[in-house]
């Protein structure tokens, strides 16, 4: 992507932990908030943090990368690019990347954008 294009690439390596406590994470600008969970997985709201941002954006792509392989990670608000699929889930990931949907490529400096996302984990995780 071209700095021209106004396009958001932002690379995210923050690890999910198989376990009920907080995700772990490598940028203060990231957060995750579990908001349901269970002893096979849960859902969350990542928050990431624009304020670094010069200008809004035409279109975003994030990678997230997994501390370990989960059995599904599914997302409402955006598109799953890698590995490639036409559905709202992969399975057997340990790395995923996402994109806008048609509706939220735009992002602006004083925003905080929020994905929902399930984690399902593997059988003999809990």
């Amino acid at each position: 992507f071209q700095p021209s294009m106004r396009t958001l690439l932002h690379n995210l390596a923050f690890c999910i932990l198989f376990s009920q406590e907080a995700a772990g994470q490598c940028d203060a600008g990231i957060f995750v908030n579990k908001t349901q969970t269970w002893n096979k997985g849960y859902l969350a709201k990542l928050f990431l943090d624009q304020s670094w941002l010069h200008q809004q954006t035409s279109a975003w792509q994030l990678a997230i990368t997994f501390c370990s392989q989960v059995a599904e990670y599914k997302v409402w608000n955006a598109d799953i690019v890698n590995p490639q699929t036409r559905n709202k889930y992969v399975k057997d990931v340990t790395s995923v990347d996402i994109m806008n949907m048609c509706w939220n490529p735009i992002l602006y400096p004083c925003q905080v954008p929020e994905l929902v996302f399930l984690v399902r984990f593997p059988e003999g995780i809990s």
